[in-house]
């Protein structure tokens, strides 16, 4: 399983093996979930590093300010 999403974790696509649809119809829920949970990381990883390159790495700086109210 397969699955695709954008920058601001919407799903674009999933893509299903036609063999995989022979298995326990649970197990494919759930790897339908993994699938999107990985693509939804990776989504999230390449949009924090790309916002640390647009920033200079300003914005982890920021989380170390230890502002109230501001996590």
């Amino acid at each position: 399983v397969i699955a695709r999403v954008n920058g601001k974790q919407e799903l674009l696509s999933v893509k299903i093996e036609p063999d995989i649809l022979q298995e326990d119809l649970e197990l494919v829920e759930d790897l339908i979930v993994a699938a999107v949970n990985q693509a939804n990381r990776k989504a999230g990883e390449e949009s924090q590093k790309r916002m640390n390159e647009v920033s200079g790495g300003m914005l982890g700086a920021l989380g170390n300010l230890n502002i109230p109210g501001m996590k």
